[in-house]
């Protein structure tokens, strides 16, 4: 059974601004994150839930991130936990780029510059690349 609701996706910019975006694909889930742009790339945080069911689309680097974010789950540095059909952050994990985050999270390929935005809907690209 599935449903024609867009994943929903949120960033916290420096400066406090929440916001949200409706990502393209349509998914019988809603998978919220939030996360916070830094020099070093982007923190996704606790209680962020990602999506559980991978695309069949998804690259091997991504899943491959995803299996072992989930695998590490057993010790105390463990970052995903599956919990009603999604996978919850269970501390904040940092990412080497906007893109690898999305990834994760979308549980698909991504352009996190373009996938994130703010309240006003400027991609992490308008925002930061300007």
């Amino acid at each position: 059974m599935s449903s024609s609701r867009p994943k929903t996706v949120q960033i916290c910019l420096p400066g406090g601004n929440a916001g949200s975006v409706r990502v393209a694909e349509i998914t019988s889930r809603t998978v919220q994150a939030t996360g916070e742009y830094t020099e070093d790339g982007l923190v996704v945080r606790s209680g962020s839930k990602a999506c559980l069911e991978v695309v069949p689309s998804i690259t091997d680097s991504v899943e491959r991130k995803r299996e072992n974010l989930q695998e590490v789950f057993l010790s105390e540095e463990g970052v995903l936990e599956k919990e009603d059909g999604t996978l919850l952050f269970r501390q904040n994990h940092a990412f080497g780029s906007p893109s690898a985050a999305a990834g994760v999270v979308l549980s698909r390929s991504s352009n996190g510059w373009r996938d994130w935005t703010d309240r006003e809907g400027r991609t992490l690209d308008e925002i930061e690349r300007s």
